[in-house]
């Protein structure tokens, strides 16, 4: 490893961070022992976004075409070898329905993108017919006073 950056201050010199020989700064991304880049804001976590993926019964490549980018691009984020924008990670976000904080691992819950206090969780494991099912249930209590009985009973009494 050679010293990627160095600062003269009172005559000392500090490595900031180091990159492999044979690779030119300006092309190389700073990096922890562990991988993980250090500078160029917060990566994504290659993982997650596979099983999102996984989870769709996607592609690279469809998923690729779906937020615009190469089904190679995606398996790059899905490796760790390349990090999305911040634009790609919020169609990424749009698209699974996660927050970005879910994307680069700042939170472990799945929470929805489009959050807000009428939003109701659903377990991620649920088929599409259960989910529906739930919705319908959902539906019927908007239907209900807040006392349990049905609107139209309501009005009828009064």
């Amino acid at each position: 490893m050679v010293p990627a950056l160095v600062l003269r201050g009172a005559g000392i010199f500090k490595n900031l961070y180091t990159i492999p020989r044979g690779v030119r700064p300006e092309k190389a991304a700073a990096r922890r022992e562990d991988g993980k880049k250090v500078l160029g804001g917060v990566t994504m976590r290659g993982d997650r976004l596979t099983k999102l993926r996984q989870e769709r019964h996607l592609s690279q490549r469809e998923l690729g075409e779906i937020i615009l980018v190469s089904g190679y691009t995606i398996s790059a984020y899905e490796l760790g070898r390349s990090d999305p924008s911040d634009d790609i990670k919020v169609r990424l976000a749009e698209y699974f329905d996660v927050s970005v904080d879910y994307l680069i691992g700042l939170i472990d819950e799945p929470l929805s993108y489009r959050r807000d206090a009428n939003v109701v969780m659903l377990p991620r494991n649920l088929s599409e017919g259960q989910k529906e099912s739930l919705r319908a249930f959902l539906r019927s209590l908007e239907e209900q006073d807040w006392v349990g009985a049905p609107k139209e009973e309501v009005l009828a009494a009064t």
